[in-house]
């Protein structure tokens, strides 16, 4: 089989081939480790913008132990607090979105407003240490920006900003207009495995041509590539040609068929091979741009192929150029053995159509429902890698070439939290 295009390859020499310990996804002790240095200095995807369209909409997103607030304001910005009372702790929403004036404490019903301020304590003078610092009594806050129709957060209120954390990545989100996609699905499942082996999956391809065959048909694993920025990522699999690995790489197959049929292509007019539809498929597409899509800033590879972008530690955007698939893997609050695995996915809305209603947020243990065939596939794996990675006789995970994106997450890991990395 052919190895990826490795944008800059100078990286597999930098990062080397030395094994990486399993304790960490399972040891309390790292777990410990990632709470204190990891996650309150990283931006984290809290939700989406477009779920608040006016002042007073609200959303939590829930992180272990945290729960968050994101609110839209009356000057039409959003503000980010904890989701707890300063008065005795008790949350002020539960779990998922809403629209309110206020946010009043269902405990001893302290108020406050939108904007994080308390506004009314119930027999106020019981409480004279208020007096002295009014103002300054307001719900704990976060930082917070809107970027690209998404929500981020960082725990710490004085974080830098958003696009110096995202670097060059910045760039490559805003190709995808995703202002113009339209939320189909809204899943998330309850895993049983750490979150950095769901993490890992969704940083090498080296499994999708053994464990995902159905996919070849339409996809060549040969043109992969992979390509390392700052400290994200970004993997892409080239979609509507089939795999070298077919006998039959002439006749056009049905999944071909589909990917022409989404992309507005009549099949039966199509004269070429089944290696051409790739490239038939982006040329159909430039005829539907600008009029219907704004794809001006994507190449005719992104708009047939499967571009993944990894947001570290725990974010991937992954997109074509008529669909986009956000992943997100939160930690469980307790046990290291355990994680949540977010995923939305989105179509493409061509100008001037609406919008169809927002989905209903689904929330399920991994096997209840299906995620899709190919998530489906990975989730059934992700258990039984967990407990392979707790025998005694794996004391380490042995990453090749292909899994070069592996390796470089876990030493941007290791560097948020002090490790040192294993001899080459």
């Amino acid at each position: 089989m052919a190895r990826p295009t490795i944008i800059d390859g100078g990286w597999q020499a930098r990062l080397g081939f030395g094994n990486i310990a399993t304790e960490r996804y399972y040891s309390p002790e790292f777990r410990q480790l990632e709470l204190e240095r990891l996650w309150p200095r990283v931006w984290h995807v809290a939700g989406r913008a477009t779920d608040l369209q006016k002042p007073g909409d609200y959303l939590t997103y829930e992180f272990g132990a945290e729960s968050v607030l994101c609110v839209r304001q009356d000057d039409g910005g959003v503000r980010a607090f904890h989701n707890a009372c300063i008065h005795r702790g008790r949350r002020l929403r539960e779990p998922g979105m809403g629209s309110v004036h206020s946010f009043r404490c269902g405990y001893h019903h302290w108020e406050y407003g939108r904007d994080g301020s308390l506004v009314n304590v119930p027999e106020k003078e019981l409480f004279p240490q208020l007096a002295e610092r009014q103002s300054g009594c307001r719900l704990a806050s976060l930082a917070c920006e809107e970027f690209e129709t998404y929500l981020w957060v960082h725990f710490d209120p004085n974080a830098p900003p958003l696009r110096d954390y995202l670097g060059e990545m910045a760039e490559r989100l805003t190709d995808y207009d995703f202002a113009s996609c339209a939320l189909i699905a809204d899943q998330s499942a309850e895993v049983e495995c750490n979150w950095k082996v769901a993490v890992d999956n969704i940083n090498e391809g080296y499994h999708v041509v053994r464990l995902h065959e159905q996919l070849q048909p339409i996809y060549d694993e040969s043109q992969t590539c992979i390509e390392i920025v700052g400290d994200h990522n970004v993997g892409s699999a080239p979609f509507g040609i089939p795999s070298p690995q077919l006998d039959d790489r002439e006749s056009v197959n049905d999944m071909l068929c589909g990917m022409m049929v989404e992309a507005g292509m009549d099949p039966a007019a199509y004269r070429g091979s089944a290696v051409g539809v790739r490239e038939a498929i982006a040329r159909h597409l430039r005829t539907r741009s600008p009029r219907e899509f704004n794809f001006s800033r994507l190449s005719d590879a992104q708009l047939t192929d499967f571009f993944a972008l990894f947001v570290f530690p725990n974010a991937s955007f992954a997109s074509t150029g008529l669909s986009h698939m956000f992943w997100r893997i939160r930690p469980h609050a307790t046990d290291p053995g355990k994680c949540y695995f977010d995923q939305q996915s989105s179509i493409r809305v061509p100008k001037g159509e609406p919008h169809p209603p927002r989905p209903p947020a689904s929330h399920f243990k991994a096997g209840e429902e299906s995620l899709g065939t190919v998530p489906d596939q990975d989730a059934h794996n992700y258990a039984r890698v967990q407990k392979g990675l707790q025998s005694r006789r794996v004391p380490e995970i042995i990453l090749g070439e292909q899994e070069l994106l592996v390796r470089h997450f876990h030493a941007v890991l290791d560097r948020y939290l002090g490790v040192e990395p294993r001899p080459r």
